[in-house]
């Protein structure tokens, strides 16, 4: 009993992204970091998933550099980035695509070889851009040189002066512009509240999914045994099975609150009560995480057929299910769906650990 609870305690605090000192390698060459300040100072063969306070990231990632903090700097070459945060500083090159979420960003001394997209309030961009670069922030400014097409969603937008701008910059047209040149080729849209309310939407999605994405990392490093277990009974997965997975998921999720109050409420078994409910709301925040493995692992044996472990299942199928979840109407049923299937065959598992 005090092994899970320990376990628990664990969880919990990865939530909440509480973790001090903690550092732990995930996948033979990927790397996963936890803590107040996490530095990466050698080079990575493999991929990068980094939470915390302060995060330095100063060496060569030969992979993709997943970051979630508070205070993020870039300072070192890299192919692919996603982060999110309080505040974002890049200053070296960007050899793919970049995305990045944030109340301010700022990149200087770089060269944007692909394409960028940045949300956060205040945006400051210093840069080469060789393609196409998609801006949503409430100021925006720029300099550098701009080879592709600029896209805005902003209330004020500054050109410095000396700014290279050889593709087209297209912004919304109640956006207050500075230092426009006359030879630089415009296009203005119109905006509406429903746009506004579309672009916080996607930057809560893109948070949340990082959010989730590097908790699944903590969860199969710490449980990996779990998810072959999983893996070996959804091997035979049929659409009944599905059915009453869910099913089971469905009982779960209205059955288990009930019976955990009543615990609290009776007296003498408080202590229970607590366990039972700390255990199901953990079990509510990773069935999306368990959904997303066996989903991406069916989708992988019958049509990608690549060798890809546990981490790379579940992070492509979150991809996937987040992706699916903008999708009007669809997407609700997808989170539900997902919901309490990752209810039902973490149900599963229980009852097959009693027998």
């Amino acid at each position: 009993m005090k092994k899970i609870i320990k376990y628990l305690i664990v969880l919990l605090l990865c939530v909440v992204f509480q973790i001090n000192g903690v550092k732990a390698k995930s996948y033979i060459n990927d790397l996963f970091q936890a803590g107040s300040n996490v530095k990466l100072n050698k080079k990575l063969s493999g991929t990068a998933f980094l939470a915390g306070n302060e995060i330095k990231v100063n060496e060569k990632v030969d992979g993709i550099v997943f970051a979630a903090g508070n205070n993020l700097k870039i300072n070192s070459e890299e192919d692919y980035v996603f982060g999110a945060g309080s505040n974002i500083v890049l200053t070296n090159d960007i050899n793919k695509d970049l995305f990045l979420a944030a109340e301010s960003i700022e990149i200087r001394e770089s060269n944007l070889k692909r394409d960028a997209y940045l949300m956060a309030n205040e945006v400051s961009v210093n840069a080469t851009v060789d393609r196409n670069i998609y801006i949503a922030a409430s100021k925006v400014t720029l300099n550098g040189v701009y080879n592709g097409n600029i896209t805005i969603s902003a209330d004020n937008i500054v050109l410095e002066k000396g700014v290279v701008i050889n593709g087209q910059i297209k912004y919304n047209e109640k956006a207050l512009i500075k230092g426009l040149d006359t030879g630089v080729k415009t296009k203005t849209y119109k905006t509406t509240e429903k746009k506004e309310v579309i672009k916080n939407n996607l930057v809560n999605l893109f948070n949340s999914y990082l959010h989730i994405m590097i908790l699944s990392v903590i969860f199969i490093y710490l449980f990996e045994n779990v998810f072959k277990k999983i893996s070996k009974n959804t091997k035979d997965l049929t659409i009944n099975k599905m059915i009453t997975t869910c099913g089971k998921g469905f009982l779960i999720l209205i059955g288990v609150p009930i019976l955990a109050f009543m615990f609290l409420l009776s007296g003498l078994f408080v202590s229970v009560g607590a366990i039972l409910g700390l255990v199901y709301g953990i079990s509510v925040y990773i069935s999306t995480i368990i959904s997303a493995y066996i989903f991406m692992e069916k989708i992988n044996d019958k049509y990608l057929k690549k060798d890809m472990n546990t981490y790379y299942l579940a992070i492509f199928g979150l991809l996937a299910i987040y992706i699916l979840k903008l999708v009007p109407i669809i997407g609700g049923f997808i989170s539900f769906v997902s919901l309490i299937f990752g209810l039902g065959i973490t149900g599963n598992m229980i009852i097959e650990q009693k027998k």
